[in-house]
């Protein structure tokens, strides 16, 4: 008879709910223009509406670079017939919280509030009248002038902030991405400049309003339209202008630091583009996976010359950086950057060899793992777990996977029923983390924990779908022993 294991039972319900939580996004245009997405869920009695508007720094004219970032900071601090302090002293009663950014390509406002009417209703009421009109009162203009040149004054001793400086003026010398706020350029700020950007770029027809909450379909549409109904007519959206790639060059600055910041990169991935999941997934493998990266294991266990390396994508309208960075001693930063260019040189000799020999490699991996297999198996291993296996060689040898292996692996999923939970995941995880995903699977689903992760898909189609937990306390005892053994000093 078989003991009850509560474990087992545990995950199965966990899993169980992760293939049914993929959310419906409802997405329509208002009539003003502005583009909605809305996810209606009951779970809390809560509200989070955001605009965001193509209104970023990109925008900045050539003389007045930090433009854009003045106009959304003062956008809440003086509206009409309320100053900063009303504002905030009416968004405490009602237990509501106006936040907000602003980058290279867009700014956005949001809004956190309850959803019952007496609570939304003048919520949204002030969210309005600060989208709407906004005052910038002089007064205020010159205090938020004042603490931004204060800001970049102590900014420019940090060498971080100059070699990130350094480092984007190098990627975009003739483009707006390029160009950074000076003391010059926000000094010259004037009351004008802020209104005439406002005017011309927080319209309708260039914003986009996420609404996610305890309210309907039809309360959605309405709150859409009383945001966007009354903000400025705008101009149409110009074409962005385009991002040539830089030659290449190497600069080294000099500063009394302890530390020399290590920068390396290049214009690389826009917005939507196809490769962005497979980029993300060898990116992995190079440097973004941690402490299983190629980039950490050479250049902080074997050499020990740094705490941390690390690579990263941006993709933005226009192709953002993939930057390779990391700190070390000054006596050190030559013997870095050798060897960080010569893993990036054999991570790309790798990916370049799959991609054009993809049933190479196939071969390549019967023929060293079949002497395996006969010693573990006195027969042909199951159809599954040759394929776990090919898996985890594919993502260990070669990070990037073929779009061809890929695709099979997605067909194969959607046939397994498996293509609801990977939405889920892939969905920005609005349902949960990826990498908090990746842990989750990674305690039962192998016994090789370090691949899963380079290799997510196809242990999603191929073990989910079915709920194996066959390999629980093997493979948990190893998660375990992984966490245990990692070195914090």
């Amino acid at each position: 008879m078989s003991s009850f294991n509560p474990l087992l039972v545990l995950c199965l319900a966990v899993l169980t709910q992760m293939a049914e939580a993929s959310p419906t996004i409802e997405h329509w245009t208002s009539p003003s223009g502005a583009r909605v997405f809305f996810v209606e869920t009951h779970s809390l009695p809560i509200l989070d509406v955001e605009l965001a508007f193509a209104a970023g720094s990109a925008l900045d004219p050539q003389d007045k670079p930090g433009l854009a970032a003045a106009t959304h900071t003062l956008l809440d601090l003086g509206v009409q017939g309320m100053d900063e302090t009303q504002i905030a002293n009416r968004l405490a009663d009602l237990g509501a919280l106006i936040t907000g950014s602003v980058d290279m390509d867009r700014a956005s406002v949001g809004l956190r509030t309850l959803s019952a009417a007496d609570k939304r209703t003048p919520a949204l009421d002030i969210l309005r009248t600060v989208l709407i009109s906004p005052q910038f009162p002089p007064a205020v203009i010159e205090r938020e002038k004042a603490r931004s040149i204060v800001a970049i004054k102590e900014s420019l001793t940090r060498p971080a902030t100059i070699a990130g400086n350094a480092f984007w003026s190098a990627m975009y010398p003739a483009h707006p991405y390029g160009r950074q706020p000076t003391v010059e350029s926000i000094a010259s700020l004037e009351r004008a400049d802020l209104e005439g950007f406002y005017r011309a770029n927080y319209s309708a027809r260039r914003a986009v309003v996420t609404i996610v909450g305890d309210v309907s379909r039809k309360q959605a549409e309405a709150i859409a339209q009383q945001l966007t109904a009354s903000l400025p007519s705008g101009s149409p959206m110009a074409a962005p202008e385009t991002a040539s790639l830089p030659v290449a060059s190497e600069q080294r600055i000099a500063h009394s630091a302890a530390q020399a910041h290590l920068m390396i990169g290049l214009p690389a991935l826009k917005r939507g583009d196809p490769d962005f999941f497979p980029l993300i997934v060898g990116n992995y493998s190079l440097g973004g996976g941690g402490f299983v990266s190629r980039l950490m294991k050479e250049v902080r266990d074997k050499r020990g010359l740094a705490y941390g390396v690390q690579s990263y994508f941006m993709p933005m309208v226009q192709p953002g950086p993939f930057q390779i960075g990391l700190q070390t001693k000054k006596a050190q930063a030559n013997e870095a950057l050798q060897v960080v260019r010569e893993v990036l040189a054999g991570f790309l000799a790798d990916a370049a060899h799959i991609v054009k020999h993809p049933r190479r490699q196939k071969r390549t991996y019967r023929k060293q793992r079949q002497p395996q297999h006969r010693r573990r198996h006195r027969h042909r291993p199951g159809r599954q777990q040759h394929q776990q296996q090919r898996g985890e060689f594919i993502a260990r040898e070669n990070p990037f996977l073929p779009a061809r292996y890929t695709n099979s692996r997605m067909r194969r999923g959607r046939r397994q029923g498996g293509e609801k939970l990977f939405n889920a995941m892939i969905l920005k995880e609005i349902s949960m983390p990826l990498r908090s995903l990746a842990c989750f699977v990674q305690g039962f689903n192998t016994s090789r924990p370090r691949y899963l992760y380079s290799f997510i898909p196809s242990v999603v189609y191929t073990h989910l779908p079915r709920y194996r937990f066959t390999p629980l306390s093997r493979a948990g005892g190893v998660h375990n022993k992984r966490i245990k053994n990692i070195n914090l000093d």
